[in-house]
């Protein structure tokens, strides 16, 4: 009686949309200009009911309007009365409309999903995915479609980064087309791959990853060309503006995708990355994931447990009858940190906890952001932090309930370390140590934004961001008195919680929390219930495995191995347990010694592993995420295990020591390294101390690989120069604070590169710069000013070389600093020990006299020290300089080197009367004759920087007696690079005092 469902609906010849359903009663179709109406058909279910059509006066036939939406509305009748409506709605199009009502790929699916008005698709396929064909269909047959300028069922191929397909469609009358564009895009390769031309490797090498390029993006408008992998350039270039290469500023359009470059990459002949096992082939770059899948010299998937069960501590601690477990002596106990845990829980079974509490932590892998810059607020109580720990939470009272379960305790400890996943990789923090951010506040923004406002307390104090914590932490320090003495007392109490933060950084930075055993902190938590579960289960691998590798993050080396032998000989297959017993027994005092080979084999084993599941995880459409499992500890192969990239780093060494047969060499390994670490940089969400130990694994990797090409490619300088401003300049761009290490490096990297192009004005900025920094980081220290000695002569050398060839005699304030002196003796004893020893006449007469008493040769400069002549500006013994002016201030090498700009002719970049004095007096005589003759004439002109100024400004400024010279150099700085801000305020805050009229002129500029 009340039935008023249709049995059937459609409106020929259109196809309705969704497919019919009785319960569904809206519908849409489209159908071709050719078409000029439908005939609506209709079928109660109800024999009793009625409908009735509305659109063309009850006909059932509906006239259609070309290029219009025609709404047919049905409206059916019960026998009680009851009414249902269905309403179809049919565009038709025009013959003047170019559209698509379907489009997709052979494989894979398009984000967004489609839709007509939607014109731009991506597409991410398996990094084995070599072609593709496009399936478009337009609501018209009689519409011209065309991809890439060919027919629809073309097989197109496709470039090793990015794709463009451009699927044309031209309307029936040919007055109108419309493009759909689908970029798709190949996962990178996980694989170091060498392209056979080492031209072309040199040419296309990401400066970042060492590693051909990625969907390269190169730089407008720079010369020579910049280019980097998108992942590596959109990470450096995320909240920073600024060529991450030379430090000049950013354009507003300044990002190009350049196809052109990734096609050539593309289609570069590469050797098999299987070369270390025999395999010659050779195989385009854009088809060798497919010969890494199907090689059949790749890595087996299981590991050989022979290695294991042959070796003689196996069967000494495992197959004889005297064999025993080695001592473990722990006593499980319920800390305090524990008892809290379990008063918060509520009163249900072990088992229902333990249930409840992976509940919760799947529900936290669910909720973390997907993406490196994705922004995810939380209500306040349902973050992936909070979830971790209702998760701990509960397993501490299973363990209250069943203390004797080894799975409890070992659970336990995977969420407490979860925790502090959480923190390194993602930004979260406890909600006490957060309780003023409030809810659905991102918390990782949060702990983003204060250090931004740390870094920009530090621009105004005249401190470097990346400056040594002290120096940062003093700046702060000054601000808050600043502010208190003004007045602004609320102000003053945000600096000075931002005081306390930054404290807390560099603490945890200096230090771990394992290592200091804080039970406060949640590793050293972790640690204490792994330790707990191995002494209730001492026969469990993985609770072996777990404490062996804390123990060797807490560096108890001959402990870690005993747990990790220990592991592996309970399980001679694992590969984890395998690897972490290798890199334990190299990192022993001594190394592995007699089993050196064994520990070798593990480390390159577990390696091998490691490829294989990077490689299965690039076959995938999906986007992995930091771990596989709900909790990074389960998940020890993870590509941001710091642990984990530490032990390849130990391979690498000990096979340049000794290279192995049958392994990598130790060049093939750091390249591996290099650009893993970089794709794991570029997928981090957070900026911490993780981040920071894996800049700095990539940073020495690097300079590990440029020794390498030193000792293989001595006469090769174009590419030693390469690789050496490429880790200039990763060094300048890293977020690890300046220290003496990491300035160090740089120094090496500047006098490496000077070495190979001693006469380029960059390579001499780059060193002045570097030493410029050693000096300000020394802080307080006014003994030692050698630093800022040569700070000076070095940027002074490059001022000179400006619109000379980059070639011929290096400039005498670098012959007279002692690194080169040092670096010249070494070369010349080098070639004195590789000549045959040659039997002399003892010298007679007149010439054995003038031998002992010659003068040095014309020509040749004093070696000793730095001579008075040789000194350059700033080398005189003038009055100590003036410490506490603190690093390089507002982005010490911000400026771009090498881009030339429109308004440098205008500036005078003539000498003093009194710099070109003291030149000529340290330059010999018959020097000039000789740098001349040496001069390549097709050696590039060297460019003038307002760079080289900023730096020898800063470096004038730091002692009180050259103010004049100062000014003149940030002049010089504005008139070239007005759009620099740094040298008005610099130069402004230096006037201040003395001068505060110019001071206030130069902040009106």
């Amino acid at each position: 009686m009340d039935d008023c469902d249709l049995e059937k609906l459609s409106a020929t010849p259109a196809k309705l949309s969704p497919k019919f359903n009785r319960n569904t009663t809206e519908y849409e179709a489209t159908v071709p200009s050719s078409v000029e109406k439908v005939k609506v058909d209709c079928l109660t279910s109800d024999t009793g009911a009625s409908y009735q059509v509305f659109g063309a006066g009850g006909e059932k036939t509906i006239p259609l309007k070309e290029g219009d939406v025609t709404e047919i509305k049905i409206e059916v009748s019960a026998e009680d009365g009851t009414t249902k409506s269905y309403i179809i709605r049919i565009k038709r199009l025009s013959a003047s409309d170019a559209s698509l009502n379907q489009l997709s790929l052979s494989c894979g699916k398009l984000d967004p999903p489609f839709a007509m008005d939607q014109d731009e698709y991506t597409c991410i396929l398996p990094c084995s995915v070599e072609s593709v064909t496009v399936k478009p269909v337009a609501p018209d047959k009689k519409c011209v479609i065309v991809v890439a300028g060919s027919e629809p069922d073309f097989l197109m191929p496709l470039q090793l980064g990015e794709t463009k397909i451009i699927t044309r469609v031209s309307s029936v009358d040919g007055t109108n087309t419309k493009d759909y564009t689908i970029t798709v895009v190949r996962k990178q390769l996980p694989w170091p791959v060498t392209l056979k031309d080492l031209t072309m490797a040199m040419k296309y090498e990401c400066p970042m990853s060492l590693s051909p390029l990625y969907i390269p993006i190169s730089i407008a408008g720079s010369d020579p060309k910049a280019s980097m992998s998108q992942p590596c350039i959109d990470m450096l270039t995320r909240r920073s503006k600024v060529n991450p290469l030379n430090d000049s500023l950013l354009d507003k359009d300044w990002r190009v995708i350049d196809s052109k470059l990734d096609k050539e990459i593309s289609s570069c002949v590469a050797n098999s990355v299987y070369a270390y096992k025999g395999v010659k082939d050779e195989v385009i770059f854009s088809k060798m994931a497919n010969h890494i899948k199907s090689c059949d010299k790749k890595p087996p998937a299981e590991v050989d447990s022979k290695q294991v069960t042959d070796s003689a501590w196996y069967k000494a601690e495992f197959e004889s009858s005297s064999a025993k477990a080695p001592d473990f002596n722990h006593t499980v106990q319920v800390r305090n940190w524990e008892k809290r845990l379990q008063h918060m829980a509520s009163g249900n079974s072990a088992d229902s906890l333990v249930i409840s509490a992976e509940e919760n932590l799947a529900s936290c892998k669910k909720k973390l952001p997907k993406k490196p810059g994705q922004t995810v607020r939380y209500v306040d109580g349902e973050s992936p932090f909070d979830d971790v720990q209702k998760a701990c939470i509960a397993l501490a009272a299973a363990i209250k309930d069943k203390s004797k379960v080894a799975s409890h305790h070992l659970k336990l400890a995977y969420a407490l370390e979860e925790k502090h996943h959480l923190s390194e990789i993602f930004g979260f923090s406890d909600k006490e140590e957060s309780a003023e951010v409030g809810a659905g506040t991102d918390v990782a923004a949060k702990e983003s934004s204060k250090l931004e406002e740390c870094q920009a307390i530090c621009r105004l104090r005249g401190v470097a961001p990346n400056a040594p914590i002290a120096l940062q932490l003093k700046a702060i320090d000054e601000e808050y008195k600043s502010l208190l003495e003004s007045g602004q007392s609320g102000r003053a109490d945000h600096v000075q919680s931002l005081y306390v933060w930054r404290s807390k950084q560099a603490v945890k930075n200096d230090l771990s929390g394992l290592q200091q055993m804080d039970e406060s902190d949640p590793l050293s938590q972790a640690y204490l219930k792994y330790m707990d579960a191995l002494a209730i289960d001492q026969n469990n691998y993985i609770c072996n495995l777990h404490v062996g590798r804390m123990m060797l993050q807490r560096e108890e080396y001959d402990e870690a191995v005993k747990r990790l032998q220990q592991a592996v000989g309970l399980k001679p297959g694992n590969v984890e347990s395998r690897l972490f017993l290798g890199f334990a027994l190299c990192q022993r005092k001594g190394g592995a010694g007699d089993r050196r080979a064994e520990a070798l084999g593990y480390l390159h084993d577990g390696l091998d592993h490691f490829l294989m599941r990077r490689q299965n995880e690039a076959e995938t459409e999906e986007i992995i995420l930091s771990s596989s499992s709900d909790v990074h500890a389960e998940d020890i192969m993870r590509p941001a295990n710091v642990q984990l990239i530490h032990a390849f780093v130990e391979l690498a060494k000990n096979l340049k020591k000794s290279p192995q047969e049958g392994m990598r060499s130790a060049k093939e390994i750091y390249h591996c390294i290099c650009l893993h670490v970089s794709m794991v940089l570029c997928s981090l969400f957070h900026k911490g101390f993780v981040f920071q130990q894996l800049e700095m694994i990539l940073l020495n990797c690097q300079y590990a690989l440029l020794e390498i090409l030193i000792e293989e490619r001595p006469n090769d300088t174009k590419w030693i120069s390469q690789r050496c401003l490429y880790l200039s300049a990763m060094i300048r761009s890293t977020t690890i604070p300046r220290n003496k290490p990491l300035l160090a490096l740089q120094e090496k990297v500047s006098q490496k590169l000077v070495s190979t192009n001693p006469c380029s004005s960059e390579s001499l900025y780059l060193l002045g710069l570097s030493q410029l920094m050693i000096y300000d980081n020394n802080g307080l220290d006014a003994k030692n000013d050698k630093p800022l000695v040569e700070a000076r002569l070095s940027l002074e050398a490059s001022l000179e070389m400006e619109g000379k060839p980059a070639s011929g005699e290096p400039p005498s304030q670098i012959k007279g600093q002692k690194w080169w002196q040092n670096k010249v003796a070494a070369e010349k004893a080098t070639q004195e020990a590789a000549q045959p020893p040659k039997s002399q006449p003892a010298a007679r007469g007149r010439g054995a006299a003038l031998a002992r008493g010659r003068a040095p040769a014309r020509g040749v400069p004093p070696t000793r020290g730095t001579a008075a002549g040789s000194r350059g500006r700033g080398a005189a013994k003038t009055a100590p300089p003036a410490r506490g002016r603190g690093a390089p201030a507002r982005g010490a090498t911000r400026g771009g080197f090498a881009a030339s700009t429109a308004s440098s002719s205008d500036v005078k970049c003539e000498k003093s009367n009194e710099q070109k004095k003291r030149a000529a007096e340290s330059t010999p005589a018959t020097a000039t004759a000789a740098s001349a003759a040496s001069v390549d004439k097709n050696a590039p002109i060297n460019r003038a920087s307002y760079q080289t100024r900023l730096a020898l400004a800063r470096a004038y400024s730091r002692t009180d007696d050259r103010i004049n010279e100062v000014r003149e150099k940030y002049e010089e700085v504005m008139k070239m690079a007005p759009e620099v801000h740094d040298s008005y305020i610099e130069l402004a805050e230096l006037l201040v005092k003395t001068d505060p009229l110019a001071a206030v002129d130069i902040y009106c500029r």
